[in-house]
């Protein structure tokens, strides 16, 4: 059974193949797919963390989500006014590029 860890690390590796803003996961169109669908091409931070996820493996992929969700504790204002949680709002809203949300996920590994 994979860790929390690990699939830290492995949704690392994915956003590194492939990253994306407002959709969990998008094809090589753009559209929006499931972060699961084996047409994804790139993927939000949680979506990647979904997809690094053994399936039905709920409690660990939550403990995953968990530990990236504490690097983010504040929320943030979307651009329709919504609030975002901290970890969606860092991905869509203040993240630069892949590499950014790449680290952070690692971050979150080693935490």
């Amino acid at each position: 059974m994979k860790t929390a860890e690990q699939i830290l690390l492995d949704a690392a590796a994915l956003i590194r193949k492939g990253w994306t803003k407002g959709a969990y996961a998008r094809d090589a169109t753009g559209q929006w797919v499931e972060s699961i669908k084996s047409t994804a091409v790139c993927w939000c931070a949680e979506g990647a963390i979904y997809r690094a996820s053994p399936r039905g493996a709920v409690t660990v992929c939550q403990e995953a989500q968990a530990r990236f969700s504490a690097l983010f504790p504040n929320n943030g204002v979307g651009r329709h006014g919504e609030e975002v949680r901290g970890s969606v709002y860092f991905n869509d809203y203040v993240a630069k590029d892949a590499e950014e949300v790449a680290q952070a996920l690692e971050r979150a590994a080693r935490s």
